[in-house]
């Protein structure tokens, strides 16, 4: 995939700007403060929907407007595609891709794959484990599509767990069958998560081991511990584990 044209509107520090990339390496310069970072977040916005570093979309519009519309070109071996982004202060968004709507923003993922280096990537060794596991997930979700349904069924079967437990502390019981039900789905989609990341972390030492020697002439090793800890990764191990503490 080539990214052609990206127009903002209202975006950042940018009014009205339309930038042209040529289909090889594309180097972007000049002073601090001017949005050199702005138009990569800007192309990222495309890929996952989200901003790499803005904590609420609103941020992302320019100060005293009350929307902001992206528009990027892309082309690859086949066709062209014309993807549209606007977004508004009370939080609407809206995608199209081609003129068509896009209603999940996962689906974004099947048009454009994006690798984003910035400043606060430092953060993915510096900070707390959540951030090394968002990386993974942005990661793997790109190479594999059947990841992002895993962990979305995961969270929506955990939330539900969750507020059956809440709804057990206010009412005093302290068991509940569909505790054991929820943790079946848990452990199902779970398990499978698990697996994805270990394999994603197992390929990405063989590259980062080399890099690593060849700049430091130092041994270098990536290693994936995840908190349920299991000899074998498999849903019954994840499961009994999830059972073993269901007191707590």
């Amino acid at each position: 995939m080539i990214v052609k044209r990206l127009t903002l509107h209202n975006f950042r520090n940018y009014e009205r700007e339309t930038i042209d990339f040529s289909s090889g390496t594309n180097v972007i310069f000049g002073n601090n403060a001017q949005g050199k970072t702005n138009l990569l977040e800007a192309v990222y916005l495309f890929s996952h929907g989200k901003s790499h570093r803005a904590k609420t979309d609103a941020e992302m519009i320019k100060f005293g407007s009350d929307f902001m519309k992206l528009c990027l070109e892309l082309s690859d071996k086949s066709r062209d595609y014309r993807a549209v982004m606007q977004l508004t202060k009370s939080g609407k968004k809206s995608v199209k891709i081609n003129n068509v709507p896009i209603t999940k923003l996962s689906m974004l993922m099947r048009y454009l794959n994006a690798v984003m280096f910035s400043p606060e990537d430092l953060d993915i060794v510096k900070g707390a484990p959540q951030l090394r596991r968002r990386f993974i997930d942005e990661a793997v979700s790109q190479l594999y599509p059947l990841y992002l349904k895993c962990l979305i069924s995961y969270h929506k079967n955990l939330a539900q767990k969750n507020n059956l437990l809440k709804k057990m502390k206010f009412s005093g019981k302290t068991d509940d069958p569909m505790l054991s039900v929820w943790n079946q789905q848990i452990a199902d989609d779970g398990s499978r998560i698990m697996q994805y990341r270990s394999d994603f972390v197992e390929r990405l030492n063989v590259f980062a081991k080399e890099i690593h020697r060849e700049i430091s002439g130092e041994n270098f090793n990536l290693l994936y511990t995840p908190s349920i800890e299991c000899d074998i990764i498999s849903k019954e191990a994840f499961y009994e584990k999830l059972e073993a503490a269901a007191s707590r």
